[in-house]
């Protein structure tokens, strides 16, 4: 109401309501109320604010009701600022508990990462070891000379493309391509899909495509 507020009644001591108080408050409700997150409440408490100023607009200056009215809206700009002060500090101790989740994430990745570095020379034994026994078998399809080398191709692939696997995963997954026809570089790099690769666990499977794809560009 400062635009309509009657300037022969106002005065410049500084208990009495002149039109730059009115406008000063009016422009801090609005600024509050564009604080709130959610765009509905925040238009809701715009429109608020506007016709709030609006109702009063015709009250005399220093009366009463003039200054219950000021009151009443500073008042209401405390509550409102206090609620943001609080939603604030509550956004801040979230963003520190994730950084702490994110830090702790790292740490326990790094932790892995040098576990399995350590694992790596058992793992090529394993693998070693597999080999010579597919070479001495004479009953499973792996047993000709030529399955040896597919197996081999395979494995290096599949190593090349997944270096952290573990041993277990890394040899059912090298019969799984091999038994799907799988067994060449061609094959492995040109023909095969996401569909093909419903035998493997989900996070293996989307670590094959990126790191596939990345080769591929």
């Amino acid at each position: 109401f400062a635009h309509t507020l009657r300037p022969k009644i106002m005065q410049s001591h500084a208990n009495e309501i002149t039109r730059q108080t009115i406008l000063h408050l009016y422009k801090r409700c609005l600024k509050s109320a564009n604080r709130i997150p959610s765009i509905e409440q925040r238009l809701m408490y715009q429109e608020y604010v506007q016709e709030g100023f609006r109702r009063k607009r015709d009250l005399w200056a220093n009366t009463p009701q003039a200054l219950a009215a000021i009151s009443d809206a500073q008042e209401q700009l405390e509550r409102m600022n206090y609620y943001h002060s609080i939603r604030e500090m509550k956004r801040e101790e979230e963003r520190k508990k994730n950084q702490s989740h994110f830090i702790e994430q790292q740490e326990k990745a790094w932790g892995e990462n040098q576990t399995k570095e350590e694992e790596t020379s058992e793992t090529e034994n394993q693998m070693y070891n597999e080999e010579q026994k597919i070479e001495k078998s004479s009953h499973t399809t792996f047993c000709a000379p030529s399955e040896k080398e597919k197996f081999n191709i395979v494995s290096k692939w599949l190593t090349s493309t997944l270096p952290h696997l573990h041993n277990d995963d890394h040899i059912v997954y090298t019969k799984h391509f091999i038994q799907d026809g799988f067994d060449s570089i061609a094959m492995l790099e040109e023909e095969l899909m996401e569909e093909d690769l419903s035998f493997m666990k989900k996070a293996h499977r989307r670590a094959l495509l990126k790191n596939k794809n990345k080769g591929t560009h």
